[in-house]
Formats: C-alpha cells, sequence, structure tokens
C-alpha cells in the first residue's frame, strides 16, 4: 500500500492541479485516503469506494512474525513469474467469464469491460491484463493503529462508499468512521463489492452530489 501512495505522489506533482479531488476503488480506495491523509493540504475531497479493508478486529488480530511474514513474501515473489495465467480462446469467453464472477454484469458490460481488461497474445489468444505482482503485498503490512491515525490527518470532505451486497463490513456502521474528522458514509442497494459495476448511475449520482456537480 505505502509504495502505491508513493506512486499516486510521483504521477499527480508535474500535474501541478492541487488541489486534486481523488476516487479510488478497493485498495485505490485505500491508497487515496492514505495520500490524503499524508498530503492533506493536496486533496480537495476524496472518496473512497470500498475501500477501508479487512474489518478493524481481523487487523488487530494479526500476530507480528517478521521472520514468517517475510519467509512467505519471498516464496510468493518467487511463484508469481510462473504463475498460470487464466487464458480465453475469444473475447465472449473472456465476457463469459465476467458474467460468472459478477452475474449482475449485462451482456454489453461484461463485452466491455473484456475488451479493456484484456491482452491479446501472439497466439491470438486472450488473457487478463491483471498484474500478479499486486498479490504480493509487503511482509509488513501498516498496524490498524497506524493507518487509523492517517485517516485522522485528513483535512478535507471525505465519502466513504460500500455496497449493500458487499462482503465488507456495513460502511455506515463501520467502527473506523470515528477516525474521519470530515466523512460521510453512504451504502449502495443492489451492489456488491464492484459498486460502479453493479449501479453505475446510482453511484454517479451519489458521488455528484458530494462534488457538488
Amino acid at each position: 500500500m505505502i509504495e502505491y501512495v508513493a506512486d499516486l505522489a510521483q504521477l499527480l506533482t508535474p500535474l501541478d492541479a492541487f488541489p486534486v479531488t481523488l476516487i479510488g476503488h478497493s485498495i485505490g480506495g485505500g491508497i487515496v485516503l492514505q495520500y490524503s491523509g499524508v498530503c492533506c493540504d493536496s486533496v480537495a475531497k476524496v472518496v473512497a469506494i470500498e475501500g477501508l479493508g479487512p474489518p478493524l478486529r481481523r487487523l488487530q488480530a494479526q500476530k507480528s512474525s517478521a521472520d514468517g511474514h517475510m519467509q512467505e513474501w519471498i516464496k510468493q515473489m518467487r511463484d508469481l513469474p510462473n504463475r498460470k495465467r487464466r487464458r480465453f480462446k475469444t473475447l465472449d469467453a473472456a465476457a463469459q467469464r465476467m458474467r460468472e464472477v459478477n452475474t449482475r454484469l449485462s451482456d454489453e458490460q461484461a463485452r466491455h469491460l473484456a475488451l479493456h481488461s484484456t491482452n491479446r497474445d501472439e497466439d491470438d489468444m486472450y488473457s487478463w491484463k491483471f498484474d500478479s505482482y499486486v498479490n504480493a503485498m509487503s511482509p509488513y503490512p501498516s498496524r490498524a493503529e497506524t493507518t487509523l491515525n492517517v485517516w485522522n490527518l485528513i483535512t478535507c470532505p471525505a465519502l466513504l462508499i460500500g455496497g449493500e451486497d458487499s462482503n465488507a463490513p456495513d460502511v455506515e456502521k463501520d467502527e473506523r468512521l470515528q477516525a474521519f474528522r470530515n466523512a460521510q458514509a453512504r451504502t449502495i442497494p443492489n451492489a456488491g463489492h464492484h459498486v460502479h459495476h453493479d449501479q453505475l448511475e446510482y453511484l454517479l449520482q451519489v458521488v455528484r452530489e458530494f462534488l457538488g456537480l
């Protein structure tokens, strides 16, 4: 996570468009929240969609084992280049896989996502663009207390959005809301983790209201 915050800072600096409005989903939501706390003067508003991460109790229950975490991380890094990628003969097959994972997607949505989420390989097969190294998180994850402290540094208005049917904790009842100085939480009905896929228009309405657009 920390590495990605640095990447975001590097991306924004040459744009020189501060203060910026940031919107992120899932790990991207966590990244924009971290950046908003560390670089609070650079952010006007921040929106995190399904971005609070695992429940607080799970994070607090993690036991520190420096050698164990490092060994596991080394193994992950060693195995990732050889990880077998899921491949498809056609875009339609990739789109079908999208719909299997998320049954709320329309045929049009699944086709659009498949088109922009795959690479066409030299043998005319299709494979996901996803970078497997994203799964190799730091062997020393941020402590729950550190994350909450960073969120408490956020001075701009924050909008925290969750999907009603997500596996994440109810964003409107999450005890971590207390860490934010100026945040509102909204739950989007009939939506899972991928809120922007499941209820795009509803989500856009909520975000536009928050941004005053």
